[in-house]
């Protein structure tokens, strides 16, 4: 794999971490303890934020490992410092990555706020004493582009819950059927799978996600997966 694409991929699964938009409303009828979790706790005025990422990226042998801060204080511009880029990059392709990286800021770390990303009746499949599950079709509205549409379209999510605390802590995204992303492409795997923690601030947080993509792409067939893991977060 080449570096350049290697960037590509981290950066994409980067992205993809953060599909949790924030401008519906919730349902009156989802299920009570979903729609508490799904819905932010917002009485705590944020300010300003600061956390960890590190990105590592596997195809076959090969691993790529993208190391970065996001800085957002309370009166001035966002930032981000890389610490490590993949091995093997020149200095224009490390300059892109920045580029991109500082363009995809949000801050969107939060675990607590699915109620955009429904796209159906929400279903309790499971629940213990300290545990439930529930699942609910992807809401392809909440689509930046053609292709992501394609994806929620054909995608099912599943959240689960803590009783105790009513926050999140597991949400998944699985792709049900295959789709083309472009004519000399297609998607036939799909998965991400992130894991949350409870945080002081009073919202849970992202600790760890993990994107697997498997398909086709000019003929070749590929099999990726991509672990970020969450640290050092300050919230205040």
């Amino acid at each position: 794999m080449s570096a350049k694409r290697a960037n590509l991929i981290l950066l994409s699964a980067v992205s993809a971490a953060c599909l949790i938009p924030t401008t519906a409303l919730a349902d009156p009828s989802w299920p009570e303890l979903f729609r508490e979790a799904a819905i932010p706790n917002e009485t705590s005025q944020l300010t300003s934020m600061s956390y960890d990422v590190q990105a590592t990226q596997a195809d076959g042998e090969e691993q790529h490992v993208l190391k970065y801060k996001i800085d957002i204080p309370a009166e001035a511009k966002p930032s981000v410092t890389v610490n490590e880029y993949p091995a093997g990059i020149d200095e224009s392709d490390k300059k892109e990555l920045l580029e991109d990286l500082q363009a995809d800021i949000d801050g969107d770390i939060w675990c607590d706020d699915h109620k955009d990303n429904v796209g159906g009746p929400v279903t309790l499949v499971s629940e213990n004493d300290k545990e439930a599950i529930y699942t609910f079709p992807a809401n392809p509205e909440s689509a930046e582009d053609k292709v992501e549409r394609k994806m929620l379209e054909r995608s099912v999510v599943t959240i689960t819950v803590d009783k105790a605390r009513k926050e999140v802590s597991k949400f998944q995204y699985d792709l049900q059927k295959p789709f083309k992303p472009a004519v000399i492409a297609k998607i036939n795997e799909f998965t991400m799978e992130g894991s949350c923690t409870s945080h002081e601030f009073g919202r849970p947080v992202l600790s760890d996600v993990t994107v697997r993509v498997a398909g086709k792409a000019m003929g070749q067939s590929f099999n990726q997966s991509t672990v970020q893991s969450f640290t050092s977060i300050q919230i205040n």
